[in-house]
């Protein structure tokens, strides 16, 4: 297939997904249409943090089966996973999962066992795609799972990874419209507030959300104090 051939079909693909994508009219719809496309793709399994880390009242986290509640309560730290703070300061797609840990900077032990466990579940190879606004500092990191050793995946990213970077950065901007559009629920609470709630209902205690958002315990006991 020559090089003209294969634009056409990039961008037929592209304008395909923008259509259906569009046609959303709630963030479910969108996150299904976003997954049917990059499964198509040839990746197993997608999931998306968006606003990750940040006070934005929108932040919200749509994962795949396989990453637990024990992604939140021992992965996301910085400390943990250095994937959130590369994905937080850069632009740039990384390569995850057991089968690239020699590229993940900063990995950490107890990184490299949750990516052994991840990869028993059939997910050696992940591409981490960062996501952020244009009009703000709101960010997130869509992650796209496969089963795949790092030679197919590899070459899975030669023939698909621009068509699953595009999608992505689509759906993106998209779904961040489509949770500033809805009605805010609970208006009279702060970002930080609804954050704390947020965590409270994952089942974290006051001094380990005092620990992630890296404020004093009493910070988080003023902040609860608010909304009770």
């Amino acid at each position: 297939m020559d090089m003209c051939s294969d634009e056409v079909l990039f961008l037929n693909k592209i304008s395909d997904f923008t259509a259906s994508l569009k046609s959303a009219k709630t963030v479910e719809e969108a996150l299904s249409i976003l997954s049917g496309t990059v499964q198509s793709l040839g990746f197993k399994s997608i999931g998306m943090s968006i606003d990750l880390g940040s006070d934005s009242p929108i932040m919200i986290h749509f994962l795949p089966e396989w990453i637990t509640v024990r992604f939140f309560n021992e992965i996301m730290p910085q400390e943990i996973d250095p994937i959130i703070p590369h994905c937080r300061d850069n632009m740039i797609p990384v390569l995850g999962g057991k089968a690239f840990y020699d590229l993940i900077p900063n990995g950490t032990e107890a990184c490299k066992a949750w990516l052994n466990e991840i990869s028993d579940l059939g997910f050696p190879s992940i591409l981490h795609i960062p996501v952020h606004s244009n009009n703000s500092s709101d960010w997130g990191i869509v992650h796209l799972g496969s089963g795949l050793n790092a030679d197919d995946f590899r070459k899975l990213l030669l023939i698909h990874g621009n068509t699953a970077l595009m999608v992505c950065y689509y759906a993106y901007d998209f779904i961040r419209s489509l949770k500033n559009a809805a009605p805010v629920e609970n208006d009279s609470l702060t970002p930080r507030e609804k954050e704390c709630l947020l965590w409270i209902s994952r089942g974290e205690r006051n001094d380990q959300i005092a620990h992630r958002l890296n404020v004093t315990r009493a910070t988080i006991d003023f902040h609860l104090g608010n909304v009770r």
